[in-house]
């Protein structure tokens, strides 16, 4: 397969980018961006057409092997996850009464697990004001990316197989979708959390990244591929501007980023992907994206406990700076080294085993409420009843929304 298939594109990292700003303000100070959770479902996108890409692109090659993709997968995410558990764990110790030390304890265990958005569909509710208080709610998204990695290589072998494979993307991908208008019976949570109404959103990214092989590249006029991203744009801006938590999301309204981000990899030419995505700011950010998105949930989660649920404007965003450091150091001083390790899987997977391990003794431990005397941990729950306001100014329902 032509080298210019897996190339490297600055323009997604730049898209990247904003998924990441959208999700981090909205985090921050929701009043800026009340839609800006989609930007996770525009990640979604970006990750169904990268894996979908490199899977297709070594099979039709016929040198697909599931060994060296999961050990790609282990090189990408492992690294930057077990930092930001364990510092996530550490903090905890010392911040968090036993109760919610129990809950980080379950987080990481289901986290290491692959499993923390189906955990969530038995925790916290969809609007629960309690999730600003639980540092790894963010982890759901990536639950649902790892079990779409786990999945999707095999199956898409298997529709490989036949002479209609982008059909049946399709078709899968439209049984996704018909499944997450179950937010419209009552089923808002399933609708969020469950892989099997958010697989569509990976899949219309497969598609994309099925197409643009079968048919070597994609092109367009000039002038409609310059139409096609500024509606991309738009398709992922308005929504994030114009939503809110009162909005019923996933359902109908994600069609918008996911169309956004599909037209906006589509169109590689467009001024608006050569000019604003890949311009070198942007993609910094981008390439910063995913250890920004695991560090700051936990850094904002952890400001407004230690300061009693109402952490001022300055707070606020002098603990994004700290996440978007943390981030950089992570990415430029773990991530990057271990990429080129040679004993880096096996050593990452013991790792993360590790840390899932100290997330079980901690639950089996009733979050070792010997760390506090029964007086302070009634004390302090008396607090956080009285200064709920943080959960709900910041991380009203979970951490996608």
């Amino acid at each position: 397969m032509a080298h210019h298939e897996t190339a490297y594109r600055p323009d997604i990292d730049g898209l990247r980018a904003i998924s990441i700003l959208l999700v981090v303000g909205y985090h921050a100070q929701p009043w800026l961006v009340p839609g800006g959770f989609i930007g996770v479902d525009v990640f979604f996108v970006i990750s169904g057409f990268l894996i979908t890409r490199i899977i297709l692109t070594r099979v039709d090659a016929g040198t697909f092997s599931f060994a060296d993709f999961y050990a790609r997968r282990v090189r990408r995410i492992f690294p930057a996850l077990v930092i930001v558990l364990t510092a996530t764990y550490l903090v905890g110790w010392f911040a968090l009464l036993p109760d919610q030390f129990t809950l980080l304890g379950e987080n990481i265990a289901a986290g290491v697990a692959f499993a923390a958005n189906l955990f969530q569909l038995r925790q916290t509710g969809y609007f629960a004001p309690a999730a600003a208080d639980n540092p790894l709610l963010h982890l759901w998204s990536l639950g649902v990316e790892e079990q779409f990695y786990i999945f999707w290589p095999p199956l898409i072998l298997l529709l490989s197989a036949t002479a209609i494979r982008g059909r049946w993307i399709a078709v899968i991908a439209l049984a996704s979708f018909a499944f997450s208008l179950s937010i419209f019976f009552g089923y808002e949570t399933v609708a969020f959390y469950s892989p099997l109404t958010r697989a569509w959103e990976l899949l219309a990214g497969g598609l994309l990244a099925h197409l643009v092989l079968v048919r070597k590249s994609v092109s367009w006029d000039k002038r409609i591929g310059e139409y096609l991203a500024l509606l991309g744009l738009a398709a992922i801006l308005g929504p994030a501007l114009l939503l809110d938590r009162a909005s019923a999301f996933p359902g109908l309204y994600a069609l918008l980023p996911v169309l956004g981000a599909v037209l906006l990899i589509a169109t590689p030419n467009s001024a608006v992907n050569k000019m604003l995505l890949s311009n070198r700011p942007m993609v910094w950010i981008g390439l910063i994206s995913y250890p920004l998105y695991l560090w700051h949930w936990p850094v904002l989660s952890y400001l407004g406990i230690l300061r009693n649920g109402v952490p001022n404007v300055m707070e606020i965003w002098a603990a994004v700076a700290v996440s978007v450091i943390l981030s950089w150091l992570t990415f430029r001083f773990v991530e990057i080294p271990l990429r080129h390790y040679d004993r880096a899987v096996k050593r990452l997977a013991l790792g993360l085993a590790l840390v899932g391990l100290a997330g079980i003794v901690t639950i089996a431990a009733a979050g070792f409420d010997f760390r506090f005397p029964v007086e302070v941990q009634a004390i302090a729950r008396t607090q956080a009843k009285d200064n709920a306001g943080f959960s709900e100014q910041v991380f009203p329902g979970s951490a996608g929304r």
